[in-house]
């Protein structure tokens, strides 16, 4: 009885820590503070150093911290492909000139924001597969102009960039699209904000 009491103290002190002591979590050696509505399962170990920062390492999650050309970096874990008992894999793709188009693009799966690219990147390419869950997902794509001191490159609709939701895998470094199951586009010529929703089945 005695050592469960001393676990759950344990716990509540790694859970208490970001608020109280205004802590900062890393994943692997990146800080994922930010992070939300994200669960860690198969954990190698949690140390607290002596600021009260919280360090999980779990090598099976890859975490990047995006680059959004000008807007503050975004920090998005992406998990074992396999957590969800998924049996293929998913990529999002960008395609097109997104310097002239310039349209800043949010992701959000399931109701949480997974991925901010930046209106000045030039191309992405990001397995979601760890953002999914088996069936029914539901992923918004939000669109917000953002037009530098330069001005607007560009007015035309012919500038167009896509951004490509698929099935897919990766083969030599390449990623391949096999199945296209979504197709956001945005261009040039627009300037309003603008948010899109898909439903995309995955297996």
């Amino acid at each position: 009885m005695q050592k469960r009491i001393i676990l759950i103290t344990i716990i509540s002190i790694l859970l208490i820590a970001p608020a109280a002591f205004a802590a900062k979590v890393f994943l692997n050696g990146v800080d994922i503070t930010d992070v939300k509505n994200k669960t860690f399962t198969k954990v190698k170990k949690v140390e607290v150093d002596a600021s009260g920062n919280i360090h999980i390492d779990a090598p099976q999650y890859e975490v990047k911290v995006l680059e959004t050309g000008g807007d503050a970096a975004e920090p998005a874990v992406k998990g074992d492909s396999n957590a969800a008992g998924l049996t293929k894999q998913y990529f999002l793709a960008t395609q097109g000139p997104s310097k002239r188009v310039q349209y800043k693009l949010t992701v959000v799966i399931n109701g949480t924001k997974r991925l901010v690219i930046g209106a000045q990147e030039s191309s992405v390419i990001e397995e979601i597969t760890g953002w999914l869950k088996k069936g029914k997902n539901v992923i918004q794509i939000t669109a917000e102009k953002k037009v530098g001191p330069e001005g607007r490159l560009s007015n035309a609709q012919s500038d167009e960039l896509k951004l490509l939701i698929g099935e897919g895998h990766e083969e030599k470094k390449i990623v391949k699209i096999d199945k296209l199951k979504a197709t956001f586009k945005c261009d040039a010529a627009n300037t309003k904000t603008f948010t899109k929703e898909y439903t995309l089945v995955a297996k």
